[in-house]
Formats: C-alpha cells, structure tokens, sequence
C-alpha cells in the first residue's frame, strides 16, 4: 500500500493548510525564569557574577537565539522541520500512521518514531515532550505499546 507521507521540500507543501498546533524549538518559559532569577540575584545577593552569567544566557535565548518551528499539526497531516536541512521536512498523513512511539532518553534530546502503513519509519527528536505526547495522542488514533492501559 503506496502513503502520501514522505520527505518534502518546503516549497512543495500544500497550499493554504490551517495550522492547529505549532511546536517550537526555544523554550521560552524557562528562559524567562532563567532571566529573572539571575536580575534577582545582581541586584540583592552576594551571587552577582552568578546572576550576570544567569541573565545572560536567558537573555541571548529569549531575544538573539531564534526560535524555530519544529512541528506544526493540521486537521489531516504534520509538518516535522528537520533541523539539519532548512529545506527539507517530513510530511506525515494522520491516516498513513500504523503506530508512534515517543521515546524519552535520559541524557540526550527525546525521539519520536512513526511507522506508515507501508512501513516507512520517520524518527526526528522532540524538545517539548508535554505538547508533543498531547498533540499525538489528540490527532493520532493509534495504540502503542505506552497506550494499553
């Protein structure tokens, strides 16, 4: 059985597709507290070099690092960016997927695995494991090994 899902350019996605969810790469939240924790510490602790070196690295991420889109969901299909190829992107149909898994690994960037029903394998790493499990579970109707409860 021939699917839809493969590796695309960006330039050949289709056209006018409703992005539902997005999913980006810089975690915004945490380099604010970042941020703010080292402000706090220049200006009332005995910790000021500390604190600068702490507001500084939450500050280049929050205003210089650029903050890509990693995953974006539509009604009928995901986008997956791939990090190591600014052109390429995987272009997976919710109805091709035969199962997913999400694998979490202690000391490196989380995974995620989808087989198509023709036995194609997409892997790419995930830095949002809270959005990205909701968002698979919400648009992909697949039991896993995780799932069986």
């Amino acid at each position: 059985m021939k699917t839809k899902s493969n590796k695309y350019k960006r330039r050949n996605l289709p056209e006018n597709y409703s992005i539902i969810h997005t999913i980006k790469t810089k975690p915004v939240f945490a380099m604010f507290v970042f941020l703010l924790i080292g402000g706090i510490m220049v200006f009332s602790t005995n910790y000021k070099l500390i604190g600068a070196v702490f507001a500084l690295i939450g500050g280049h991420t929050l205003f210089i690092a650029k903050n890509n889109v990693s995953v974006e969901f539509s009604n009928d299909f995901m986008v997956v960016y791939l990090e190591d190829n600014e052109e390429d992107c995987f272009l997976i149909y919710y109805n091709d997927v035969e199962s997913y898994n999400y694998c979490a690994r202690m000391y490196q960037t989380d995974y995620v695995q989808i087989i198509t029903k023709d036995k194609k394998m997409f892997e790419f790493k995930c830095l949002d494991r809270r959005k990205m499990k909701k968002y698979l579970k919400e648009h992909l109707f697949v039991k896993t090994e995780n799932d069986k409860k």
